[in-house]
């Protein structure tokens, strides 16, 4: 069976082009392929253009000894194709065989090397800035240069939209940046950024080997403490009982646009905590649903943050917000200090929306790459919960991240009601974000329960457990 070899122009500015370049490629061929990314500061040349590979794409016939065939392709791409299939192209009358495109410049982008007819492709050669090999005549001749198929090199803006492509070159620009988004071809590149950016659960892959250890019906990892195995199975038994749950039917006709009387009464009484405070516990108005329930999540959401390349985030239900603050009093603070996810996070796009503080008051327009809602879903009546999750994703572009009470509140509303309205076990929690997610592919996401044993408020810190999902 042959090995294929195929190099990619490697860009130090968008290394994330590359990644998805490479995966598109050996998840899709049939036959072995060995994929080298073509750095310029491995090779013995310092000419560059436009990327470093301008012209260190013409060493591929020396960096293989000029022996058989090789590929080059700039990393803008993703094949959508079996890449054996094109080296089945490959014909001896040629030098190299490129797509010919009308745009002439382009033809370089994607070439198959017949390596041992391009023996004039020196470092030298390419080196010499009088030389310009990006006119292939300049190096061979034009009855030399042999056609590939027009499917093998797509130019996305430019070639009429086709739907067969094999290889799709975005020649303006990937579609991760906005200054693209809606090109041809789109949503193909962003699936194979999903793809190549998942992973299967621990015990699928350790599951079985050496390194992991019995632990009752599962199995855990040998360097594991005690009490995470306790933890896993926990998690484990919620899961397995969410599974079998029916799932939970709401009325389609409450919308966010059209909640239930209770939704309205309820917002009304937040409405009054936030600017009154809370009485019970002499909690001053700016201290009453202040927004520091997020502190013991602030770094898990920033690993999904880093692992999806967020860059803009919306806390909904964030009341007053004050992780976010920059102008909280050093002294008052010294007690319990918070942490900052701006500089966690690495990012300044956070918008916070909560119906009941009148600065974060209007309902944010357009989508954010993720969505956070902690300490939220369980005071939302349970009748509206279908509509409120559903838009929490409708929401995110890449991520949702949220956190439910499954025990009583320390507050009650000025009715005399207690906070959390909505009391339900975890796996009651888990069947609704199980439901919603499918009518969400492709968003990423996590949710948190907090709960006790007998379902009541925990009095000390260790009654209170934490058990995370994600799907």
């Amino acid at each position: 069976m042959p090995l294929h070899r195929v190099f990619i122009g490697y860009d130090p500015r968008q290394p994330l082009a590359y990644n998805v370049c490479h995966y598109s490629i050996v998840s899709r061929s049939s036959e072995p392929a060995m994929v080298t990314p073509l750095r310029l500061d491995q090779l013995p040349m310092t000419r560059a253009g436009l990327t470093e590979f301008t012209y260190s794409r013409f060493l591929v016939p020396w960096i293989c000894d000029y022996q058989g065939w090789a590929l080059f392709m700039d990393c803008d791409v993703i094949v959508l194709g079996d890449i054996a299939e094109l080296f089945a192209l490959a014909d001896d009358r040629y030098d190299v065989m490129v797509v010919k495109n009308e745009r002439v410049f382009e033809w370089p982008s994607v070439m198959l090397f017949n390596c041992e007819k391009c023996t004039k492709l020196t470092p030298e050669f390419v080196e010499d800035p009088n030389v310009h090999p990006l006119k292939l005549k300049t190096w061979t001749e034009e009855a030399r240069i042999g056609a590939l198929p027009a499917e093998w090199n797509h130019l996305v803006g430019y070639d009429p939209e086709r739907p067969d492509a094999k290889l799709v070159h975005y020649t303006q620009g990937i579609p991760y940046w906005p200054e693209v988004e809606g090109c041809e071809y789109e949503t193909d590149w962003f699936r194979m950024y999903r793809e190549m950016n998942r992973i299967a659960t621990w015990s699928e892959i350790m599951g079985k080997s050496v390194h992991a250890a019995p632990n009752g019906r599962t199995q855990t990892a040998k360097l594991q403490l005690p009490d995470k195995g306790a933890h896993l199975e926990m998690a484990r038994k919620i899961e397995q009982a969410a599974r079998a749950l029916t799932p939970p039917v709401f009325d389609p006709a409450l919308t966010r646009e059209n909640p239930s009387p209770r939704f309205h009464e309820l917002t009304e009484q937040y409405e009054q905590m936030h600017r009154e405070g809370f009485e019970g516990k002499n909690l001053a108005p700016e201290q009453t649903f202040a927004g520091a329930s997020l502190s013991g999540h602030v770094s898990r959401v920033g690993k999904m943050i880093s692992t999806l390349d967020a860059k803009t985030v919306l806390d909904y239900g964030s009341g007053k917000g004050i992780l976010y603050r920059t102008d909280i009093d050093a002294k008052a603070e010294a007690d319990r200090p918070h942490p900052k996810p701006r500089e966690i996070w690495g990012i300044d796009e956070i918008t916070c929306y909560d119906p009941g503080v009148p600065e974060f008051s209007e309902f944010p327009s357009g989508t954010f790459d993720g969505v956070i809602c902690s300490d939220v879903l369980e005071h939302v009546p349970e009748e509206d919960i279908g509509w409120f999750v559903d838009g929490l994703f409708a929401l995110a572009d890449k991520f949702v991240f949220a956190f439910a009470s499954c025990y009583a509140a320390e507050k009650t509303l000025p009715n005399g009601e207690n906070c959390h309205v909505t009391l339900k076990p975890p796996e009651w929690w888990l069947k609704v974000f199980l439901t919603v997610a499918k009518n969400h592919p492709g968003i990423a996401w996590q949710l948190g329960v907090g709960f006790t044993e007998d379902g009541k408020r925990p009095v000390h810190i260790d009654q209170h457990k934490q058990v995370f999902f994600a799907g």
